[in-house]
């Protein structure tokens, strides 16, 4: 049997080196934790999406039935005013033209509305106002915008 040899106390190897780690060598974990905790992250919202796939695609079925029920039902109503209209007393036409004027009335007034809430809209300032102040911090100059595109 082969023992190994014994260690002398007191030799070189057996002290543990108490320096610090260099500059190099925190940059270079710091970079790799860095790495494998984007690699993680990852992993995780690919298990999870995966997990979950079969559930969304449910769903998502479920939903695209349940908004066509919704439009062919509207349109079976719309009809069956239009036959009302005819029950009152109005031609066929007048009762469908009623149905129809009534749409265009929604559209307009729904269409209106929207046109009025988009003009509101200003897009993402503080999230281009706090990467503006990333990039001054960082010494990173913005490309400016051409305001004729790109020349040839």
């Amino acid at each position: 049997m082969n023992h190994p040899a014994p260690r002398r106390r007191g030799s070189l190897t057996d002290m543990p080196d108490n320096r610090p780690p260099s500059i190099l060598q925190l940059l270079t974990s710091t970079i790799d934790n860095a790495k494998r905790l984007g690699q993680a992250q990852v992993a995780l919202v690919k298990a999870e999406l995966v997990a979950d796939g079969t559930a969304i695609a449910q769903t998502g079925i479920l939903g695209i039935v349940a908004v066509g029920s919704v439009g062919l039902a509207t349109i079976f109503l719309l009809v069956t005013l239009a036959y009302v209209f005819v029950q009152l007393g109005l031609p066929v036409w007048a009762g469908f033209a009623l149905v129809t004027l009534l749409l265009l009335i929604t559209a307009g007034v729904t269409g209106a509305l929207a046109y009025r809430r988009a003009q509101t809209i200003k897009g993402p300032q503080r999230a281009v106002q706090e990467v503006e102040n990333t990039q001054r911090a960082l010494g990173i100059q913005a490309a400016a915008p051409q305001a004729n595109g790109p020349r040839a």
